[in-house]
């Protein structure tokens, strides 16, 4: 029964979640309350505490993200003492304005894009930039989260001359997965042999040089020689310090960089 309940929540979202109530129970504690008997005004005290011990300790849910929590606590497990997440008192926690603009990640300048597909479709450019530079233009073009190109079947995906098209098999919003669509034409390229020909390339070659059959992601632990670490996905660590030096330095030689 627990297992059927959670399959539908991705593994990361429950650990959080239940970080937060974990959290939320030891601040009731502290502050010399009843869970069982919590009141809406001590509940908001408790979630105001949470917010507050943020600024001190960076591992501290936030009183909205709490709140949260709970209620996605409350039905899944049924509690009858947190009817009260569902307050207005409570739902105000979700419904602040804010007095100032929200911080959006900036989108990533054609420019760089431009500069990643050359570098791939260099005759000299390794598997190893082939493989690391395609699958971050993979992500720019398909608006695919990072999380979600790790749960993609890189075998599953069809090329046509035109476009190419996949599933993945789970997202952080939908635990069944969802499709997505790549145009193949780039900004440098030219007639049918584009960055995405020669990015599947180096992937169906990866797949022919091992031993496994299938690979359900999309950017592997790969060595500077373009050989297997390990068949497992890359680390988002590991993606990120290459991601950065790609976009700080683009066009350049990759492995001289990353020296």
């Amino acid at each position: 029964h627990r297992n059927r309940l959670l399959d539908a929540y991705a593994a990361s979202t429950v650990f959080r979640y239940m970080q937060a109530v974990q959290q939320f129970s030891r601040t009731v504690s502290k502050l010399g309350f009843d869970l069982v008997d919590l009141s809406v005004p001590q509940l908001v005290d408790c979630l105001t505490s949470m917010s507050y011990a943020r600024s001190s300790s960076p591992d501290s849910m936030s009183g909205n993200f709490t709140l949260k929590a709970l209620r996605w606590f409350k039905k899944i497990a049924g509690v009858p003492s947190l009817d009260i997440v569902y307050s207005p008192l409570a739902d105000s926690f979700l419904k602040v304005r804010l007095t100032s603009d929200r911080k959006e990640a900036p989108p990533l300048p054609l420019w760089i894009l431009f500069q990643w597909e050359r570098r791939i479709l260099y005759s000299q450019s390794s598997t190893f930039e082939i493989i690391m530079l395609g699958s971050f233009l993979f992500l720019a073009w398909s608006s695919l989260r990072f999380s979600d190109a790790q749960r993609l079947n890189v075998g599953s995906l069809v090329l046509t001359d035109t476009e190419v098209r996949g599933m993945v098999w789970r997202s952080k919003t939908r635990s069944n997965g969802h499709p997505f669509g790549i145009l193949s034409s780039g900004i440098c390229s030219t007639g049918t042999f584009t960055w995405l020909v020669k990015f599947l390339r180096a992937w169906d070659t990866l797949l022919a040089d091992s031993s496994i059959a299938s690979c359900d992601f999309l950017i592997p632990d790969l060595s500077e020689d373009g050989t297997w670490l390990s068949h497992e996905p890359l680390d988002y660590a590991s993606a990120l310090g290459i991601f950065v030096v790609c976009f700080r330095l683009p066009g350049r030689h990759l492995l001289d960089l990353i020296h």
